[in-house]
């Protein structure tokens, strides 16, 4: 049976009278479907596919996967056509320095000058990832969970940073999805996020440290899941 998501505009229009268009929406409901791993990584977008799927014409596929190539999120070969971005540890482990290199930094800076506002909102995108599932709600749970990563360096932040840390946190979701569907890498981030709010919260310098060896934890346990999936890949061609 076909499948079929129409993305017209709703006849009620927000409050401030602009919509969303449709390639927007289509750009939204592809990134989810590839954040949440329904589009596998590796696997080859048909656009007419797309058009039967989601009821719109070429043109707005064609500009949505000119966005999510952009992204990263796909990738394009002369010939051989549109695919969905491969998952690598080497990519990982480059998003990874990228982090290792910025965020313990920025956490310390942002320690020290952040406000009672600024600890009630990094509280809240705790209790947000905690009361949502990671499995049944991969791409709520990865973007709350992003959500309290941004709030411990807001105060810090600077829009080049933001730019630049942003994208690379929309990629790791990836990563992150795939380990959290593996039951063989048990996640340890709950515990960690908890430790490492309570010292930015209370301006302990130690937050960094906390901050940095839980990337370092992560990038491990995603090394993991890469294995494990690489080696069930064979297994399954065997």
């Amino acid at each position: 049976m076909r499948v079929s998501e129409d993305l017209r505009p709703s006849r009620r229009r927000p409050p401030d009278g602009r919509g969303v268009t449709v390639s927007q929406r289509l750009v939204n409901a592809l990134r989810d479907r590839i954040l949440s791993g329904d589009m596998e990584p590796g696997s080859r977008i048909v656009i007419d596919s797309l058009r039967d799927r989601y009821n719109v014409s070429h043109i707005p596929v064609r500009e949505a996967l000119r966005i999510l190539e952009g992204e990263g999120l796909l990738t394009h070969v002369p010939n051989h056509g549109t695919h969905v971005a491969d998952l690598s540890a080497p990519e990982i482990d480059s998003l990874y320095d990228v982090r290792i290199l910025l965020e313990p930094s920025l956490i310390l800076r942002s320690c020290r000058v952040k406000t009672p506002n600024d600890v009630q909102a990094a509280q809240r995108a705790l209790e947000t990832m905690a009361n949502l599932d990671p499995v049944a709600d991969p791409v709520e749970f990865q973007n709350a969970h992003r959500d309290f990563h941004a709030s411990l360096i807001v105060p810090a932040a600077t829009p080049v940073t933001r730019k630049i840390l942003e994208p690379i946190w929309q990629h790791v979701q990836r990563y992150l999805i795939l380990m959290y569907r593996l039951p063989e890498i048990p996640p340890l981030g709950g515990a960690q996020h908890e430790e490492i709010l309570a010292a930015w919260r209370d301006g302990e310098d130690a937050c960094a440290g906390l901050l940095q060896d839980h990337l370092e934890n992560g990038r491990q346990q995603i090394g993991a899941a890469l294995s494990t999936r690489s080696a069930a890949s064979t297994t399954a061609r065997d």
